[in-house]
C-alpha cells in the first residue's frame, strides 16, 4: 500500500480526482455514494436512491423499485469479486498521513464521507 501511494496515487489525486472534483457541485449532477447504492445504510436508503436516479433522469418510476435492486446488487458481473475489500486491512498511520498530504481527506469530506 505505501508503494501505492509512493507512486500511483499522486498521479491519480492529482491527475484524476482533483481536477473532476468541481462537477460534483453543478446543478445538474446527481451526487450518490457506492454505499447507498449497495445497501450500507439500509434498504430503505436503497429504494431512496432508486427513486433520486429515476427522478433526476426523468424516466418513468417503475412500479417496483425492489425489482431493480433484486436485479442488479450482488448479480455476477465482470468486477464482482468474492467479497469486499476492507480498508481497514492495509490502513495505517503512514498511509493516513500519505493520503492526507494527497488532499484525500479533503476530497472525502466534500463528497459527504467525512473524516475517519
Amino acid at each position: 500500500m505505501l508503494k501505492y501511494f509512493d507512486e500511483i496515487a499522486p498521479f491519480i489525486f492529482n491527475d484524476r480526482c482533483h481536477p473532476v472534483a468541481p462537477w460534483a457541485d453543478q446543478e445538474n449532477v446527481l451526487g450518490l455514494s457506492y454505499e447507498q447504492i449497495i445497501g450500507d445504510q439500509g434498504r430503505e436508503v436503497q429504494l431512496e436512491t432508486i427513486r433520486r436516479i429515476v427522478e433526476f433522469c426523468e424516466i418513468e418510476r417503475p412500479p417496483q423499485p425492489e425489482l431493480i435492486l433484486n436485479q442488479l446488487i450482488g448479480q455476477q458481473t465482470f468486477t464482482l469479486s468474492s467479497g469486499r475489500t476492507s480498508w481497514e486491512a492495509c490502513w495505517n498511520a503512514e498511509i493516513e498521513a500519505r493520503f492526507t498530504a494527497l488532499g484525500g481527506t479533503r476530497l472525502n469530506e466534500r463528497f459527504g464521507f467525512g473524516s475517519r
